[in-house]
């Protein structure tokens, strides 16, 4: 079995609001792990010109501390979600019968952080 060197930290956000971007609406940011020392992914749910979308993207942590997006991720039209699922799932199922990740480093999704917004 691998050893994953990084291990990801999981932070599920509830659905909070986050900032604006150029032609978007307001996000909704789902959840956010850290990619490396200096950039997050963040799932978001967004909506630009009246269509909802699955946003998964990379974010850098500018001079600030503040986190920007890049240009590094993928916006879809949440009618093909299901498709993305069951991409997922079949990556998840082939990632374990290649022993590149144990049914342990699957474990602790259920025991995930959710920070609700009050």
């Amino acid at each position: 079995m691998q050893n994953l060197e990084h291990q990801t930290e999981w932070m599920w956000l509830g659905g909070i609001p986050g900032g604006t971007q150029r032609g978007k609406a307001m996000d909704e940011l789902i959840a956010q792990f850290e990619k490396n020392a200096t950039e997050v992914v963040r799932v978001s749910l967004t909506e630009y010109r009246g269509r909802k979308l699955v946003d998964v993207r990379v974010y850098y942590a500018d001079d600030e501390g503040q986190y920007r997006p890049t240009r590094k991720g993928v916006s879809l039209n949440v009618e093909v979600y299901p498709e993305l699922k069951r991409a997922l799932l079949a990556l998840e199922k082939l990632l374990l019968e290649r022993d590149l990740l144990s049914p342990e480093d699957l474990e602790d999704l259920s025991a995930v952080e959710v920070h609700e917004e009050k």
